[in-house]
């Protein structure tokens, strides 16, 4: 059922990557889109 890699244990993210700008963005995309749609 569904995608297999959906069930794959995801791989730790490094401080460098949690501070990054694209993590930054992505978080802000998250955050613009729950607004969005009322969540």
């Amino acid at each position: 059922m569904g995608n297999p890699l959906l069930r794959e244990e995801a791989l730790p993210f490094t401080k460098k990557e949690i501070t990054s700008s694209e993590t930054k963005e992505l978080v802000q995309s998250l955050w613009n889109t729950m607004e969005e749609y009322g969540g």
